[in-house]
């Protein structure tokens, strides 16, 4: 009894191959070519400018990728662009501070970068300097911040409890 319905049998039998072209085999070809090699002894120094800042942005793409998330290609686009303007080091501090906070994506990111360009800071000594003057400015603030600071507590029996209800109406004396 032969069934209705369902996915066709596949057919057995070989077919030929219908592209020729694919399976020829090509001819060994072992081309042995003499070439002659100038080395120049001057070297460029743009060249090793070159290869010292893709070393810095690589630095970069690692701290980023070690402590944030992987680098798409719209993040590396927004590295480089920070990395024109600001160099490495401010941003893998921008990096380590949003990692420090938990807040791990590169909006965070750019807005730390952001701050500091706004600030006009471009070294890491600028930022560190800022950072110590806001601990020193909120240490100041927490002691003024308790409100009452200057305020002396009341002795409860020092109190004239008479003197006080002396000066009450009559009938409101408890």
């Amino acid at each position: 009894m032969e069934r209705s319905g369902g996915r066709p049998k596949k057919n057995t039998q070989e077919k030929p191959n219908q592209n020729p072209a694919k399976t020829q085999e090509k001819p060994n070809q072992n081309l042995n070519v003499d070439v002659a090699v100038d080395v120049d002894d001057n070297v460029n120094v743009n060249d090793n400018v070159d290869a010292d800042n893709n070393m810095g942005f690589e630095k970069v793409i690692n701290e980023y990728e070690n402590n944030i998330a992987p680098a798409t290609a719209m993040t590396l686009e927004i590295l480089q662009s920070y990395y024109e303007d600001l160099g490495p080091e401010l941003i893998i501090e921008a990096i380590r501070r949003a990692s420090l906070a938990n807040k791990r994506n590169c909006k965070y990111v750019q807005g730390i970068l952001n701050s500091w360009i706004r600030k006009g800071y471009k070294t890491l000594i600028e930022v560190k300097n800022e950072e110590e003057e806001f601990k020193n400015k909120s240490s100041t603030k927490d002691i003024n911040k308790k409100g009452y600071s200057n305020y002396t507590q009341r002795d409860p029996d020092a109190i004239d409890f008479n003197k006080f209800y002396a000066n009450m109406p009559p009938g409101e004396k408890t």
